[in-house]
């Protein structure tokens, strides 16, 4: 059964998408939608056409509505804050939508993978993937050429291609793989000297260094 709040954006959306003036499929979208939770989204959409500053988080939301591309059909998107709900996918449309944006985070949700189209997001510097259930650094991470900071603390990560890191991101200024069970190569990598900061959790037990094998 789909979540309510996610029913209610879906129909809300077919209502206005014959809509020719985006005020007025706004107005039908807030009279449409009901719940705290979905008023708080459609709020929050309005405010971000004025600062370009989206902020999601704490909306009970278990994937991204396809309303909000709609509400900010014409909004330049710079931050994106998704924190703090249950997503467990990013939508390809949502990287292809919203490539311009410079600051993501998705920490706090039950995302484990990336879609390949964010690697099409060329201006994201700074990126928030901690507490989800990454099992590894998503490989389009490595193609996201201004990235400055990573946040990938609190996950399932036991392998970082620490070269690639080193190789492809050279803007990077800081990686946070803080309580990762990260395996013996791995640690051996980032303790070598790099061009980025790092900080890392240490395996503390056997347990930890039998992922090697």
């Amino acid at each position: 059964m789909r979540p309510p709040i996610e029913q209610e954006i879906e129909d809300a959306e077919v209502e206005v998408a014959d809509s020719q003036q985006q005020q007025t499929a706004v107005m039908l979208v807030s009279t449409r939608l009901a719940g705290n939770a979905v008023i708080r989204v459609v709020n929050r959409c309005n405010e971000a056409q004025e600062s370009n500053d989206l902020d999601l988080s704490e909306c009970q939301l278990m994937q991204i509505p396809d309303a909000i591309y709609l509400l900010l059909q014409n909004t330049h998107l710079i931050k994106c804050d998704l924190s703090n709900n249950v997503i467990s996918k990013l939508p390809v449309k949502f990287a292809e939508r919203f490539s311009s944006i410079t600051e993501l985070n998705l920490s706090h949700n039950q995302i484990s993978k990336l879609p390949e189209q964010l690697s099409e997001m060329k201006s994201l510097q700074k990126l928030n993937i901690s507490y989800n259930s990454f099992i590894e650094l998503p490989e389009p991470v490595s193609r996201l050429s201004e990235l400055t900071s990573l946040i990938a603390n609190n996950n399932f990560i036991i392998d970082v291609d620490v070269r690639t890191l080193e190789s492809c991101l050279k803007h990077l200024k800081e990686v946070d793989l803080m309580e990762n069970p990260l395996n013996t190569p791995t640690v051996e990598a980032l303790e070598r000297e790099l061009p980025f900061s790092v900080s890392f959790t240490p395996p503390t037990d056997e347990d930890w260094r039998d992922l090697d094998n």
